[in-house]
């Protein structure tokens, strides 16, 4: 029995690359294209997103971060999340409390499997940035949201969406525009499922040769 427990946490950890969680923190890093033509011109994760309850119910704070962009005229259009589906997103408070950046404030739109990622998945929540030069929302800079709801934790923003389109379904993404000099755009989330399941097997098979 002691070394079966062994194996499977090998899986469990190898599957928790890109999708961080503890009892008060959920961390998205996003840095995987899974549709478009752009290739950023650093490697990701492009985009951090950490909610974080601070170990209490009903207010959670929501950090995202635009890492590793750099380029021409690399920015962030939108990103995308689920909520715990037994809830209802339009219920959320969204307040914007602070900001990292000269950029212009977001909007946030809530609605139930409404907000489609182009490649994959129908989500809850879209939070959109502006992408004029002047007003975008680039490397280095970050945005902080307070969230409240009655009975949320940072655990209630851990969801798969629906899928829409055979890629996913994922637990968050991301918009990327004005990639490498044809300036293209792409769509990225956190690591491939596959690839985790793939890294944590091969995990489990090292143990086993052991």
């Amino acid at each position: 029995m002691k070394t079966k427990r062994t194996i499977w946490l090998a899986v469990v950890v190898m599957l928790a690359v890109g999708i961080n969680a503890s009892a008060s923190i959920v961390t998205f890093e996003m840095g995987y294209i899974f549709e478009g033509p752009g290739i950023p011109f650093s490697p990701g994760p492009w985009v951090i997103a950490e909610f974080d309850d601070g170990d209490t119910v009903g207010t959670v704070d929501l950090t995202i971060e635009a890492t590793n962009l750099g380029g021409f005229n690399e920015k962030i259009a939108k990103v995308f999340f689920n909520l715990d589906p037994i809830l209802d997103p339009a219920d959320l408070n969204f307040s914007l409390s602070g900001k990292v950046g000269d950029f212009a404030d977001p909007t946030v739109s809530l609605s139930a499997n409404t907000y489609q990622a182009d490649g994959d998945g129908i989500y809850d929540i879209l939070i959109d940035f502006d992408t004029d030069t002047a007003g975008a929302f680039n490397g280095g800079e970050s945005v902080l949201f307070s969230i409240s709801y009655a009975g949320i934790t940072a655990g209630s923003f851990d969801y798969m969406s629906l899928p829409g389109g055979g890629k996913g379904p994922f637990p968050a993404a991301v918009h990327l525009l004005g990639l490498g000099e044809d300036q293209n755009s792409a769509w990225a989330t956190v690591p491939e499922p596959a690839t985790m399941l793939i890294l944590g097997l091969g995990s489990v098979l090292l143990r086993k040769r052991k």
